[in-house]
């Protein structure tokens, strides 16, 4: 799996390339401050192929090509793998915003990440979930939430993504 934000360049000579894990699943590749390639690994072994999905022409998700693609919008791709059932589809989207910043497009401008993550968890399908540590990614305005209860387990990444003049909160779940 893969996801690529693309945006609007940053003024100023691109940053320098770097690398880096993130919770030992998540690494991160950013060739220019406003170009950043999240690679997921593949903890399944998957030995297929790999087709690209562009979101709202602001970010890319690689995704198994044997998942299949339920809902298919310009602002929304939803994909179910081979196990059935709505616990088991992932979702990337994305929607304009008039915030600045991620924490306010999340509607949470001065928490801690902390106070956020566990403000979300209360939001998290089956009466909530426990919130077991967020990421900041380095380079883009993005963090990666990590949510657990007795049904599912979650990673939740979001991103404040510039389009133009545009912002969008991009989300993958």
């Amino acid at each position: 799996h893969s996801l690529v934000f693309l945006s609007t360049p940053a003024s100023g000579p691109p940053g320098p390339r770097r690398e880096m894990v993130l919770g030992g699943l998540l690494p991160l590749a950013l060739p220019q401050a406003a170009h950043a390639g999240l690679a997921l690994k593949n903890p399944l072994g998957w030995s297929g192929g790999f087709v690209e999905y562009t979101v709202a022409d602001a970010f890319k998700v690689s995704m198994p090509d044997n998942y299949k693609v339920l809902e298919q919008q310009p602002m929304k791709t939803v994909w179910q793998g081979d196990r059935q059932g709505e616990l088991n589809t992932m979702v990337a989207q994305a929607k304009v915003v008039e915030e600045d910043t991620l924490e306010k497009a999340l509607g949470m401008d001065g928490k801690s990440l902390r106070d956020i993550g566990e403000q979300l968890s209360n939001k998290r399908p089956f009466g909530g979930s426990d919130f077991m540590g967020v990421e900041k990614l380095e380079g883009v305005d993005a963090y990666r939430f990590e949510f657990v209860n007795d049904k599912i387990h979650e990673y939740i990444l979001y991103a404040l993504v510039n389009k133009g003049s545009q912002k969008l909160l991009c989300t993958v779940i």
